[in-house]
């Protein structure tokens, strides 16, 4: 009876106020409305339902997929200072967007006390989504909050959720296996590809000249900017690490603000949804502004898309795991990706810095479960 009077009363919001379906396909979020919209369909429907135009909007809260895509919106209310209702809106429901909600109260997801060192929820009405606590909703009856080193916490469930439960893909796959060596990839004559002024592989850096431990990731991300402050002159990379005198200093300051804003720890690595998070501090700036920007390409992503987006000449933060599950995704590494090839037989590569050695090598395409990238540029 809920969900039939959901759809019925937000199908006569949609009508009424003309607001867009959601959408459902959200590869790219490129067709997602403005949080304004959303805020002011989430309280029309609230005021309406209830017939008080007293209710405001309390929090607003982005949910998220485990690949840090845009997957719905929870909302709560209050009326004088007292929780007046909560709606979860869907983005992958397929249907009617409000999926769950409550006319009392605030919702488990803020009202659950287990939740309170996980999640500081706050009034996010004006919040750049990029600094939201990332909060996974994968349908109905799967939310989860992320701690601090990527165990998942099940709001309804109100547990944890740990390795021995995930699903597990069944894979034998192993971090260093799919990453050869040139001798092993039988490269075809004239179908290796790099970006230009990519230099030669001892221009960048190893994990091990910056610290010991699990630091792929901001090593990774380091050579994407080295290759734009020092390959391509790009004075907004080069000015922020001006104090020091050698390259070595240089690429070793470029690291540690990466290693502090990505909240790494050489014991248990980064966390994927740290990574971009981690240049817009480096560049004091979100994507788009004009300094730099990025295009996630998202796991499934084709080996064509992975081409096309080497062809405009910009590296990719390429995220490797070798597991696909929504609980485990196993071990990761990150690299540069720089370029691409061919085997004589067929195979396809791209091609990396991969943080451990200085030569080049070739990341076999699709042989991870679970991989994706982002397409990295800087002005």
């Amino acid at each position: 009876m809920k969900k039939l009077l959901s759809f019925l009363l937000s199908l006569a919001l949609c009508v009424s106020l003309g607001i867009p379906a959601f959408a459902t396909d959200n590869t790219t979020n490129s067709n997602i409305i403005p949080d304004s919209e959303v805020q002011r369909y989430a309280l029309h429907f609230m005021t309406t339902s209830q017939n008080n135009e007293a209710i405001t909007i309390d929090n607003f809260i982005h949910l998220y997929d485990s690949s840090d895509q845009l997957t719905g919106y929870y909302v709560t209310f209050t009326d004088n200072g007292t929780a007046a209702g909560y709606v979860l809106l869907s983005l992958i429901s397929g249907e009617d967007p409000i999926v769950e909600f409550a006319f009392e109260g605030s919702g488990p997801l803020t009202t659950n006390s287990a939740l309170n060192e996980l999640i500081p929820i706050t009034n996010s009405l004006t919040s750049n989504s990029e600094h939201d606590a990332k909060i996974l909703y994968t349908g109905a009856g799967q939310l989860y909050v992320q701690n601090q080193w990527g165990s998942l916490y099940s709001v309804y469930d109100q547990s944890d959720l740990h390795a021995a439960n995930s699903i597990s893909s069944g894979s034998e796959v192993n971090i260093y296996n799919g990453i050869i060596d040139w001798s092993e990839a039988n490269i075809k004559d004239g179908s290796t590809f790099m970006i230009k002024k990519f230099g030669a592989g001892d221009d960048y850096w190893l994990m091990s000249q910056f610290s010991s431990g699990g630091v792929c990731t901001p090593t990774a991300a380091t050579n994407v900017l080295w290759y734009w402050g020092k390959q391509r002159g790009c004075s907004s990379v080069m000015n922020r690490v001006s104090s020091e005198s050698s390259d070595s200093n240089k690429a070793k300051a470029i690291f540690d603000i990466l290693f502090e804003t990505m909240v790494t720890s050489t014991e248990h690595g980064t966390l994927d949804v740290n990574i971009i998070d981690g240049y817009a501090s480096f560049f004091r700036e979100p994507s788009g502004k004009g300094t730099w920007s990025y295009k996630m390409l998202s796991d499934g992503s084709s080996y064509s898309t992975y081409q096309i987006a080497l062809k405009d000449h910009c590296p990719i933060h390429l995220v490797l795991h070798t597991n696909d599950s929504i609980f485990d995704k196993g071990e990761g590494h990150c690299v540069m990706n720089f370029g691409y090839a061919e085997s004589n037989t067929g195979a396809k590569y791209l091609f990396v810095m991969d943080g451990w050695n200085t030569n080049g090598r070739f990341v076999k395409f699709d042989y991870y479960p679970y991989f994706f990238g982002y397409k990295i540029w800087v002005a």
